[in-house]
């Protein structure tokens, strides 16, 4: 089983073709709300043959994510599984997503399937209910990365080499989509969308260069210079850009002053002892 295909086994929704309304629909509903799959799970886009599972130890264990190249499966995953397939523009400076609270039907069968070993039909409805009272036991998260330019920058502006720019891209955005999933779990009340992904993009940053880069991140959200260059990735977060660039800065001001500190930690060290100080 390739990696495309254990996520369509997990979450055959991926098998629907996107089409506004169909959420709504028995189709939609019969398999991401009821677990009643379909008899095909052939998923319906060409692929590379270079998709890869890349599983990362965390603070709270191992973290999958799955590596799609070709950017019109990226955003066909997307689409299936953030936005119940119905269509949506994915922006090209989203080359990463992190997707939680997702309906895992196959841990739910799984579970049944350990449990009738030993027990009887008639007690799995009362099993069934204890079982999914616990959302962690059968809710799935997806961490999804393309390939490409990271922000959509590309590498004469970064100043990388093409396939050198390529490597870190791909490194930043594993290690900025695992950010989000450990701060969720461990951090629950750190939210501010805008202070999160800052936090993501130097913890990517710190992780793919072995150094942080406050330029770096300010050329990826578009605040590098006095005005915002439109096109960055700070407008997908901001309904007021220009105020919002200074809060960026001020941020990435203290990050600078936490970073010179810094004696060798690992990533994910870094991150907790971030979000243990709460640099806000």
């Amino acid at each position: 089983m390739n990696p495309v295909e254990y996520y369509v086994y997990q979450f055959p929704q991926l098998t629907i073709i996107p089409e506004e309304g169909i959420s709504k629909t028995d189709k939609y509903k019969n398999i991401a709300l009821r677990g009643i799959f379909p008899d095909d799970l052939s998923f319906p886009m060409q692929l590379s043959g270079q998709e890869e599972q890349i599983v990362v130890e965390t603070p709270i264990g191992p973290i999958e994510t799955l590596y799609l190249p070709i950017r019109e499966v990226f955003e066909r995953f997307a689409i299936c599984l953030a936005n119940r397939c119905e269509p949506t523009v994915i922006p090209k400076t989203t080359g990463a997503m992190y997707i939680s609270g997702l309906n895992c039907w196959r841990k739910i069968y799984d579970h049944q399937k350990e449990f009738l070993k030993t027990h009887s039909e008639e007690e799995w409805d009362e099993e069934f209910g204890r079982f999914t009272a616990d959302k962690s036991n059968y809710k799935g998260i997806v961490l999804l990365i393309s390939k490409g330019n990271y922000s959509n920058c590309d590498n004469e502006f970064i100043g990388f080499e093409k396939d050198e720019w390529l490597d870190i891209s791909k490194k930043i955005r594993i290690y900025h989509e695992i950010t989000h999933a450990i701060c969720r779990q461990l951090y629950p009340d750190h939210v501010n969308a805008i202070r999160d992904e800052v936090i993501a993009d130097s913890i990517g940053v710190y992780y793919a260069l072995n150094k942080f880069d406050s330029l770096l991140i300010k050329k990826f959200l578009g605040t590098e210079g006095e005005q915002y260059r439109e096109g960055g990735r700070l407008q997908n977060y901001s309904s007021d850009v220009d105020s919002d660039m200074n809060y960026v800065n001020e941020l990435l001001n203290k990050l600078d002053d936490y970073f010179s500190k810094c004696d060798n930690l690992k990533p994910f060290d870094v991150l907790l002892d971030i979000e243990n100080k709460y640099i806000r």
